[in-house]
């Protein structure tokens, strides 16, 4: 997140991992944090299959 807004990014992109059904709606820790912490708009990409 540092590293973004040091280069001057304007948005994150980062994958969230594959859940079972039970965990479905729930993103990962590290997407999670990024999420909360970011002062840069993340994009959270849902893999395909």
């Amino acid at each position: 997140m540092k590293t973004a807004e040091a280069l001057g990014c304007d948005l994150i992109v980062m994958p969230s991992h594959k859940r079972s059904k039970a965990n479905k709606l729930i993103i990962g820790s590290v997407a999670s944090k990024v999420l909360e912490q970011s002062k840069v708009n993340v994009l959270i990409m849902k893999p395909q299959g």
